[in-house]
């Protein structure tokens, strides 16, 4: 998960995050949905960059210097 400090001084990020994925009141089985018998869709996305961090971090991999950040 990235943070921004500046962002998030009061905690209210870390706060959410902990309140909706508490393993004692977290539920998998349950999804938002009107029709529970029919299939949801779920979407989602990365950016480029996104990845290349992730995989960055997977094989640590040190990050690109500042003159070729694009990268």
């Amino acid at each position: 998960m990235y943070s921004f400090p500046e962002l998030m001084a009061d905690g209210t990020e870390e706060q959410l995050y902990r309140t909706l994925l508490d393993p004692l009141r977290y539920e998998k089985d349950v999804r938002p949905t009107l029709h529970h018998s029919m299939p949801t869709n779920v979407t989602f996305g990365f950016l480029l960059n996104q990845i290349v961090e992730m995989v960055r971090s997977l094989f640590a991999l040190p990050r690109p210097h500042a003159s070729r950040a694009f990268l």
